[in-house]
């Protein structure tokens, strides 16, 4: 895939914000993980993941792919699809029952953005119906026009660690990589970021908090407006000193 404009040596000020992941939105790792065990169950599958599994899986495939691969590993052949679609549905259910919030300062980052007439993005390659249930479940504090692009699986030829949804979003938004400030959860889905030659914030859920970042990358644990440039400042120096 071809990258869009390049990026200009000097250092500016973003003009988007990409929220990489849902994770970067809200903790939705432990409720997919439980509904993962549920639509096992549903298939007669004797497989439980438990949270140490689930962080490790984490690292990998996501959607049905995850799932695939998981059968090929455990010497299983199974519908990959409708299990996933049996474990988007248990995700509902909790997530209906449980509720999600959004993580901290994200609500403030996402005005301030705005405010400041940043485009704001949601760059996942989450699979389409795990992207209805977060905006659905968060809808009430994060309205879904206050993004000026929803990425799924469907929107990029490959999912991350592969750039290709970040190409797909700046492409359609007409932005040069020097413009985006990425935000992103695990250190595959940054090495996306960086891959596409965007500037990133690490924001890690609760999945991936234990784990390194690229160098040079700056780690939070809350979002806050004031990020929006450091992640930026950050990013693109310790870019020109490897360089």
């Amino acid at each position: 895939m071809r990258a869009p404009k390049g990026r200009d040596d000097a250092l500016a000020e973003p003009t988007a914000l990409f929220l990489g992941s849902l994770a970067a939105l809200a903790e939705t790792g432990d409720l997919e993980r439980r509904a993962h065990n549920r639509a096992f169950a549903d298939f007669d599958l004797e497989w439980i993941w438990d949270p140490d599994a689930f962080v490790h899986l984490s690292r990998g495939p996501t959607g049905p792919r995850r799932i695939a691969h998981y059968a090929l590993d455990a010497g299983c052949r199974v519908d990959a699809r409708a299990v996933h679609a049996a474990a988007m549905g248990h995700l509902a259910d909790l997530v209906g029952r449980q509720g999600l919030a959004p993580r901290p300062g994200v609500l403030d980052t996402v005005r301030a953005a705005k405010d400041r007439g940043l485009a704001v993005v949601l760059a996942t390659t989450a699979e389409p119906d795990k992207v209805d249930v977060v905006l659905d479940a968060l809808d009430r504090v994060i309205d879904p026009e206050a993004f000026a692009w929803i990425g799924d699986a469907t929107r990029a030829a490959r999912p991350k660690p592969m750039p290709d949804i970040y190409f797909a979003a700046m492409g359609r938004l007409d932005l040069a990589p020097h413009q985006v400030l990425a935000v992103e959860t695990s250190p595959e889905d940054a090495a996306a970021a960086l891959d596409a030659g965007c500037a990133v914030l690490a924001f890690p859920d609760a999945v991936h908090v234990e784990r390194d970042f690229q160098a040079g990358v700056l780690t939070t644990d809350r979002l806050r407006p004031c990020l929006l440039e450091m992640g930026v400042e950050r990013s693109v120096r310790a870019r020109t000193a490897a360089e």
